[in-house]
């Protein structure tokens, strides 16, 4: 999928009209053909201040 550099005013107006969700929803089935099979990885963080670290940071 190539980037688009002739839009018209009229195209450009209806997307500044279009509902956000809409918008979104166009972008992730563009992402989607664009990267296939592409996950998220996901971590998770740890605050130290709770107690759960292993190791003794007092």
């Amino acid at each position: 999928m190539t980037p688009r550099y002739d839009w018209t005013a009229q195209e450009v107006l209806n997307l500044l009209q279009a509902p956000l969700v809409n918008l979104l929803w166009q972008a992730q089935s563009v992402h989607r053909q664009v990267n296939p099979g592409y996950t998220v990885q996901l971590a998770s963080l740890l605050s130290v201040k709770t107690g759960g670290c292993a190791e003794d940071c007092a």
